[in-house]
């Protein structure tokens, strides 16, 4: 007879404390219910005090730090600070900003916490959406037809690509920033757009 064993931290009394960024993300209200209800004590930070994660049953503790945008320093301050005094088993980022912000200062970090993210460089190089275009296109893997403006000029990327198409920042995430463009006569406003954000 087959037999099924199964392993909860909520019935063991073992509580694990866990920190997640980005309040403001539904990701991280996910992850901290997740949590939350396996029994592990949830910290949540963000840069301002209204966000969607704060308001859960299952955030111990809000903390609010630097903007990783504006005040990457700042942030990483406070962060090992807070990393220090509230000895957590593993630190969680979730946006983009915080990913890359905790793998470039890890080595910081891994004294204190677990912190599973890949190398800096790795990070960078695929936060970039056209980085990775570049290396699904050397692996073989197919990708939408793509055009770069540093390799062809902008000009001739309107005559050439077909309609309907999307221009997009390198990086974002999500569908951020994205324009759908239906004509070559809304091309060139919505280049523009793209390219000042």
């Amino acid at each position: 007879m087959p037999v099924f064993i199964y392993h909860s931290l909520k019935f063991t009394g073992f509580m694990r404390k866990v920190f997640i960024t980005d309040g403001r993300s539904l990701a991280t209200l996910a992850i901290a219910r997740s949590l939350g209800e396996k029994g592990f004590e949830v910290h949540c930070g963000e840069n301002f005090y209204y966000n969607i994660t704060f308001f859960s049953k299952y955030i111990s503790k809000k903390i609010i730090y630097p903007s990783p945008e504006q005040e990457p320093e700042q942030f990483i301050d406070k962060m090992l600070k807070i990393t220090k005094e509230n000895q957590y088993d593993i630190i969680i980022p979730v946006r983009d900003e915080t990913t890359s912000l905790l793998s470039k200062h890890k080595d910081d970090f891994t004294k204190y916490t677990k912190l599973y993210l890949s190398n800096y460089e790795s990070i960078k190089r695929l936060r970039d959406k056209g980085e990775t275009i570049k290396l699904a296109r050397e692996c073989g893997v197919p990708v939408p037809e793509t055009y770069f403006p540093e390799d062809t000029k902008v000009e001739e990327i309107k005559k050439s690509v077909g309609y309907p198409a999307l221009i997009r920042p390198r990086i974002s995430s999500g569908a951020r920033g994205i324009c759908y463009v239906e004509s070559m006569k809304e091309f060139d406003e919505s280049y523009y757009q793209v390219k000042e954000e």
